[in-house]
């Protein structure tokens, strides 16, 4: 899951006992009395570790992690950077720093790996789909959507019958 745009990253991945986040956030900061999901220690910038936290809301992603199905990965970044917004988010999708490539490091993968799969092995939520999930054509195993409210799944050409989206994820 890369959530972007007007994401608060430092309120989605909380160091809340760093003591800089703290006293430089003021009325931002969150902590154990607003309900955060606590992780549990992580590398902390300059050594040593810290505690860290999911934001109140994340309580379904804190369950994934607590079963083992998910990881964070905070404040990833890559050798001499140019500091180019748009450089950085090519080099992240196509995992070919340096490089100019057509196709991301997803739509690689699902190309070598999921011959047969389903379109909805991964979903694409975003205005304009990312580079990540281009691909060279050998198959097509994830589908682009700007709102999933407009989505609905089809089991057509059985019925004419519409089946909510959300329904299904729940299930």
């Amino acid at each position: 899951m890369q959530l972007a745009g007007g994401n608060d990253s430092l309120n989605t991945v909380i160091p809340y006992t760093n003591s800089i986040y703290t006293s430089a956030r003021n009325s931002l900061v969150l902590g154990t009395q607003h309900g955060v999901r606590t992780l549990g220690a992580a590398a902390a910038t300059g050594g040593g570790t810290e505690q860290i936290a999911l934001h109140p809301a994340l309580a379904n992603v804190k369950r994934i992690w607590d079963n083992g199905e998910v990881a964070v990965v905070n404040g990833v970044g890559y050798p001499n950077p140019n500091l180019s917004h748009f450089t950085s988010f090519d080099y992240w999708h196509t995992a070919q720093p340096g490089q100019l490539v057509r196709d991301g490091w997803l739509g690689r993968f699902f190309d070598h790996e999921c011959s047969g799969c389903a379109s909805t092995n991964a979903i694409d939520m975003s205005d304009n789909p990312t580079l990540a999930f281009r691909h060279n054509g050998l198959t097509d195993a994830h589908i682009s959507i700007s709102d999933p409210a407009l989505f609905q799944w089809r089991d057509l050409p059985t019925s004419d019958r519409r089946l909510d989206l959300e329904a299904n994820y729940r299930q």
